[in-house]
């Protein structure tokens, strides 16, 4: 079904940066000018080793506290990654093993102040279906004003991309308000969450595969965890559908004024309309994926040696179709695959609008991933069997990321274990070694997921979706 409705100019997402929607506006070119610079050029991995030590000790602080129990799988994850960008985006030193919590007011008694952890309200916040964040929610203002409280904070004493913020406002090329609304999309912007759990809960149930993952990363290379989180990206699109783009017709061209959808009824494209992509049923399709259902690393291609991340490495996360020929389709006598065809793979949206944090969140993903991996063993129990499922899209809840709807339980041990009965300590030696390879070899990373024919934000180029 197609509605038209006229969109505003500056429409609701046009203050923040990092989401693709709000293309038609001045002041979503402008503030992703500013953001743009942290991103694209891996400003991030500065963190990269604070990340790797947070994600260790956070797991070791809950074996510690839980030997024997097991835990919630993706609330684990997501509190991992939440603590990370409080690393990456915002820059603070350091994060205690045992979760970030900040200050909630009781607003019936005001007097009662407690605490809760971070990651916990920005689920709770989040448990919306199918639409913005509420802000102004009850759940959501105990982060609120301690975002709003940071506004104060001078740019030196401030880190990551909310420095780069404050020096922006203190020049006059922002507002406090649309700090603020940046900060805030940052933090919520929980792409890697549901990347990183899927990755781990998948790889963890196919042992072989989770064997050669380990071996190369030993060697420094990272080719089959890499094919893994890609065909996660297909399965689970972090988005699965994306946020409501904003056609424009170009007034500088003349071969067409308005842009055909083409489906079981054309549509015209009229400027101000919006368009919802579903990712993760085109991501799932049939007509577009050989056995969509079945997951399978394989079906993607990668280098067999990671360690050449330059600009010549070959680009692994973005929208390339993988090297498998679409299914053959109706009276069709041969398979197609056309590479400049890339639209049937687009985990963080296509061209001009693509997602600013991509590099950022497919860095998360693998350092968070490949961490956990190779520092943990861990048992994993299907508690309501949504793995039975046949489509990936019935696993998932009915909200703004493809977060799991029942609980996966993970028993988790460290790797090393087994290891120190025989041959003593060894799980520092192993880390060390983790470290450096991980510093070594994702260094730049953010390099080899550029894609420079879309890099260019310039209004003159607006003939897209």
């Amino acid at each position: 079904m197609f509605e038209r409705v006229k969109a505003p100019g500056d429409c609701i997402t046009s203050p923040h940066s990092i989401l693709g929607a709000g293309g038609v506006s001045k002041t979503w070119n402008r503030l992703r000018s500013i953001c743009r610079p942290f991103f694209n050029q891996g400003a991030f991995e500065v963190a990269h080793d604070k990340v790797v030590d947070h994600v260790i000790k956070s797991v070791e602080y809950i074996l510690n506290q839980n030997p024997e129990g097991s835990v919630d799988l993706f609330q684990l994850v997501n509190r991992l990654v939440v603590e990370s960008h409080l690393l990456t985006v915002l820059g603070v030193d350091s994060v205690t093993p045992g979760g970030k919590e900040i200050p909630v007011r009781d607003f019936i008694d005001t007097d009662k102040v407690s605490s809760q952890c971070m990651a916990d309200i920005i689920d709770t916040s989040l448990n919306v279906k199918m639409a913005e964040p509420k802000f102004s929610s009850v759940e959501f203002a105990p982060m609120m004003t301690w975002l709003t409280n940071r506004l104060a904070l001078p740019p030196e004493e401030l880190g990551g991309i909310e420095r780069i913020l404050a020096e922006a406002q203190r020049k006059g090329e922002l507002s406090s308000m649309e700090r603020l609304h940046n900060i805030v999309m940052f933090m919520i912007a929980l792409a890697p969450s549901p990347a990183s759990f899927w990755t781990i809960l998948h790889v963890y149930k196919d042992q072989d595969l989770l064997g050669t993952i380990r071996e190369e990363c030993a060697e420094g290379v990272f080719k089959t965890l890499s094919m893994a989180i890609k065909e996660t990206l297909r399965m689970y699109a972090p988005v699965p559908i994306m946020v409501t783009r904003y056609y424009r017709a170009s007034t500088k061209s003349t071969n067409f004024d308005a842009f055909n959808l083409k489906g079981n009824n054309k549509v015209k494209l009229q400027d101000g309309d919006r368009v919802l992509i579903p990712t993760i049923i085109m991501h799932n399709s049939p007509h577009l994926w050989i056995n969509p259902n079945k997951y399978d690393p394989s079906r993607f291609d990668a280098p067999d040696n990671l360690q050449a991340v330059g600009k010549s490495a070959q680009a692994l996360l973005l929208r390339g179709s993988g090297n498998q020929s679409r299914p053959r389709l109706f009276n069709q006598t041969k398979s197609v695959r056309n590479p400049k065809e890339k639209a049937r793979y687009s985990p963080f949206g296509q061209g001009k609008h693509t997602c600013l944090g991509q590099p950022y969140a497919s860095w998360l993903t693998f350092t968070v991933t490949a961490t956990i991996m190779n520092n943990f063993d861990m048992d994993i129990e299907d508690v309501e069997g949504l793995l039975e499922k046949d489509c990936s899209f019935e696993r998932i809840k009915d909200h703004v990321y493809t977060f799991p709807k029942a609980p996966f339980k993970a028993k988790i041990k460290n790797l090393t274990q087994d290891q120190e009965k025989d041959e003593g300590p060894v799980n520092d030696l192993v880390n060390e070694l983790f470290r450096k390879s991980m510093a070594a070899n994702m260094h730049n990373f953010s390099e080899f997921l550029q894609e420079t024919e879309f890099d260019d934000d310039n209004e003159d180029n607006d003939d897209s979706i």
